[in-house]
């Protein structure tokens, strides 16, 4: 808390062999650094309440990749077994976090979990958003959303409209950017800036207000291919109706997208939507509007690469599955576009379903997980 946090809450009491390592009174140990004690404990004393006695450790296996709370892109190990994963660890890199991470940045594994996740492809016709909801593959869905799409360019390529946020790969932003300008004709591709307010902040130490890891990329695909719309012509143009048909590459962290619900009222006045999204979305599933929803992908299904705040690329590599049939955004393009999807292969990688018949070993200790 000395050198790290600058915070201060820790002080060695007593003297000698009766020296205690402690808080002083009044000041509890509860800033945004401070689950980085657990990980130099060098006896286990201290442990994290989110993940103390919910799993046994030697049961669980790991791999690394980044952590996407923010633009910093600290580097990451996360653990997990077949119920799913169960927590994030820093990884040492001298480029981006040197041993750290924030807190904050410890719940990037609870979104990606089957719990919080949207399952099947799911069309509501106007009108009837819950009662007549139809349910299928999140290929069919997205076949369905292209057959809507290319119609609707066919008619007038800037009635269509794409929405894309920095949570997304450089990869998958390409294969957009590419798609809606080159093949449907449409220069309508918006950036979904979240948390506006504090979207510059920086804590001096790695917490970044901007809450994606890849906003350089988008910006950088936009420019690539000239897109350039402000946020503001999405809006007249749902609102007078000159862009009929809206695709939403949404956020996989809603949590941190505080305008959320706001902005699926709006994106709600479009003739069809296509909702490309990790999450389920209630306020989504509660349009009354003609609404395709595809199950997404999140950064531990799909390989690419994040750009963060200095410019840095980093990469991720696809090690689990956990809705095995969802589809990331470059699949869903070519869905889209009619072509063959070109799914990314799920064999080696474990595909992290719980077996109802089967249950959990018996050390496993407790079904209860961690909540968002």
């Amino acid at each position: 808390t000395d050198e790290v946090s600058k915070t201060h809450e820790l002080g060695i009491f007593n003297r000698g062999d009766r020296s205690e390592i402690g808080t002083f009174d009044g000041r509890p140990l509860d800033n945004n650094y401070s689950l980085n004690t657990v990980d130099v404990c060098p006896v286990g004393a201290l442990t994290s309440k989110d993940f103390r006695f919910r799993q046994r450790v030697w049961l669980l296996q790991e791999f690394e990749s980044i952590c996407t709370g923010c633009s910093t892109g600290c580097s990451i190990k996360l653990s997990y077994n077949k119920e799913g994963l169960f927590r994030a660890k820093p990884v040492f890199n001298p480029e981006v976090n040197g041993h750290w991470m924030c807190d904050e940045g410890r719940d990037v594994y609870k979104f990606v979990n089957r719990v919080n996740r949207q399952l099947d492809g799911r069309i509501s016709l106007a009108g009837s958003p819950t009662v007549n909801a139809q349910f299928m593959t999140p290929v069919q869905a997205a076949r369905r959303a292209g057959e809507a799409i290319r119609a609707q360019a066919g008619l007038d390529p800037k009635s269509v409209a794409l929405v894309l946020t920095g949570q997304l790969t450089v990869e998958e932003l390409e294969a957009a950017a590419l798609y809606w300008k080159d093949e449907l004709g449409s220069d309508r591709v918006f950036h979904w800036v979240n948390n506006v307010d504090t979207f510059e902040a920086f804590d001096g130490i790695l917490d970044r207000g901007d809450k994606n890891p890849n906003t350089k990329g988008v910006i950088e695909a936009l420019a690539r291919y000239g897109l350039s719309a402000p946020w503001s012509e999405l809006e007249s143009g749902l609102k007078s109706g000159s862009i009929h048909t809206l695709v939403v590459a949404a956020p996989e962290n809603q949590r941190v997208y505080p305008d959320l619900e706001a902005q699926v009222a709006v994106f709600g006045a479009s003739k069809q939507l296509v909702w490309l999204g990790a999450g389920r979305a209630e306020s989504v599933e509660a349009l009354a509007g003609s609404v395709i929803q595809i199950p997404g992908k999140t950064y531990v299904e799909k390989s690419g690469t994040f750009i963060n705040h200095a410019g840095l690329r980093q990469t991720v590599t696809r090690s689990v599955s956990i809705v095995p049939n969802a589809l990331s955004l470059i699949e869903a393009i070519d869905a889209f576009a009619g072509r063959d999807v070109r799914a990314q292969a799920i064999g080696g990688v474990p595909i992290l379903v719980p077996n109802a018949a089967v249950g959990q070993q018996q050390n496993e200790f407790t079904r209860h997980r961690g909540a968002l």
